[in-house]
């Protein structure tokens, strides 16, 4: 499974997809539905496009700033 995400000033933004790919195909048309309610250009969150974190995570990981811990089970 993959996470994707995106830390902006005032949102933070997280997708899901067993892939990459779908992962960020998420993200993108969350991040277009928010630009929808805000009223934004279409494109906004073009300038963000670099700073877009993709993470594969296994269920039960735990992530700190978007690393895994590797936790040991039973802590």
């Amino acid at each position: 499974m993959f996470i994707a995400s995106l830390d902006t000033s005032n949102f933070t933004f997280t997708a899901l997809g067993e892939t990459s790919g779908e992962a960020r195909a998420a993200l993108q048309r969350g991040l277009r539905e928010h630009g929808v309610q805000y009223k934004l250009p279409a494109d906004w969150f073009q300038e963000f496009a670099d700073a877009i974190h993709l993470d594969e995570v296994m269920i039960g990981d735990c992530l700190r700033d978007h690393e895994p811990m590797h936790v040991r089970p039973g802590t």
